[in-house]
C-alpha cells in the first residue's frame, strides 16, 4: 500500500540530479582547495550543531503530537518524528516536495487518523510553523535590503506567491465548503474533506483545542530558534564570525522561502540562497565547506533518517 503512495518515477530522477549536484559540489572544493577545511573540522565543534538539530526535531515532533491532541488524537512523538522525517526526505528528492504530503497523510492512518484528519493536522503543522516564522522573521526583513542577489529576491518573490496560492486554496477548501461540493462530485473524496473542516474548527473554537496550539507555538518557537543556532555553530567550527544576530535572523528568512522551491530538496537554490545571506562572513576557502555543512544540519540530517525510516516501513508492508 505504501509503495503505491510514491511516485518512485520522481525519486529516482530526484535523487540522480542531487547526486550530480553534490558530486559537482564536490569537484568545485576541490578545486579550489576548500576540501582541507573539512579536514580540520574538530569532532566537539560539530557535536554543537548536531545537539541543535537533535532540539528541534524533537520539539517539531512534540508539535505534532500536541496538535493531534487537539483534535482528539493520539500520536506518539516518535510517531510524529518519523512522520515529519519521511515527509521532508521525499521533499528532498522529488520537485515541488509534491511526495512528502500524500505519504504522511498514509502514515498518519496507520495511528486512526482519517486521511481528512490528518490533512488538517499537517495543516495545523504549516499554520503553527509559519506562525512561528513571522514571529521571529522581524529582525529579518531589513536584511532583503542589504542582500544583492538576483537569485535570493527572485526566491522571496516566488515563495510569497506560492504561498498566497496554497493558503488561498486552504481557505477555499474549509471555509466555502459548498464551493468545493460543487467541483468534486467524489462522496467518499467529500467525507474526507468534511473531516478535515471539522478537525480544523475544534483545534480553533474548542478549549482544549486552542491549548494544544498555543502549546503547539510554544514548542514551535523553540524548535525554530534551536534550528537558527545552527548557521552561527558551525562558522564557529569553520573559524568563521556569523554574529548570532545574524544567524537567527539568516536562517529564519531562508526556512521562510526556501518551502515549495521547484528543484528536488531546494538543492541549489537553497546552498545559493544560504551563500548570498551570509556572504559577507565568508571566505574563499571556507564558504562552500559552510553551505555544505549549514545545509546538512537544517536539511540533509532529517532527509537521511527519513530515508532510513522509508525502508523500515517498506520492509512492513
Amino acid at each position: 500500500m505504501l509503495k503505491s503512495k510514491i511516485n518512485w518515477k520522481l525519486v529516482r530522477y530526484g535523487s540522480a540530479a542531487i547526486t550530480v549536484f553534490l558530486l559537482v559540489l564536490l569537484v568545485i572544493s576541490i578545486k579550489n582547495r576548500s576540501a582541507h577545511t573539512f579536514v580540520g573540522i574538530r569532532l566537539r565543534d560539530i557535536l554543537i550543531p548536531l545537539l541543535l538539530w537533535i532540539i528541534y526535531i524533537f520539539f517539531d515532533s512534540l508539535k505534532l503530537t500536541f496538535l493531534a491532541r487537539g483534535i482528539s488524537h493520539k500520536l506518539s512523538v516518535f510517531g510524529s518524528f518519523k512522520v515529519i522525517s519521511i515527509g521532508i526526505f521525499l521533499a528532498a528528492v522529488t520537485p515541488f516536495q509534491v511526495s512528502g504530503l500524500p505519504v504522511q497523510v498514509y502514515l498518519l492512518t496507520r495511528y486512526n487518523i482519517s486521511a481528512g484528519e490528518g490533512t488538517s493536522l499537517l495543516m495545523l503543522r504549516g499554520f503553527i510553523t509559519y506562525s512561528g516564522i513571522f514571529l521571529l522573521t522581524f529582525p529579518a526583513i531589513k536584511m532583503l535590503g542589504h542582500i544583492e542577489s538576483n537569485l535570493m529576491r527572485g526566491v522571496v518573490y516566488y515563495a510569497v506567491f506560492v504561498i498566497f496560492i496554497v493558503f488561498f486554496i486552504y481557505i477555499l477548501a474549509v471555509w466555502e465548503p459548498a464551493f468545493v461540493s460543487k467541483k468534486i462530485k467524489n462522496k467518499k473524496l467529500l467525507d474526507e474533506i468534511k473531516k478535515m473542516q471539522a478537525s480544523l474548527k475544534l483545534s480553533f473554537k474548542d478549549k482544549t483545542g486552542r491549548l494544544n496550539l498555543s502549546i503547539a507555538l510554544i514548542f514551535t518557537l523553540i524548535s525554530l530558534f534551536s534550528l537558527s543556532l545552527i548557521p552561527y555553530t558551525v562558522s564557529k567550527s569553520l573559524g568563521l564570525n556569523v554574529s548570532m544576530k545574524s544567524s537567527i535572523s539568516g536562517q529564519i528568512f531562508l526556512l521562510g522561502t526556501l518551502l515549495f522551491t521547484p528543484t528536488p530538496g531546494g538543492s541549489g537554490i537553497a546552498e545559493g540562497a544560504s551563500y548570498a545571506v551570509f556572504k559577507k562572513y565568508m571566505t574563499p576557502d571556507k564558504a562552500l565547506p559552510f553551505v555544505l555543512l549549514w545545509r546538512f544540519f537544517t536539511f540533509y540530517i532529517t532527509a537521511v533518517v527519513g530515508g532510513i525510516l522509508l525502508i523500515f516501513e517498506l520492509r512492513k508492508e
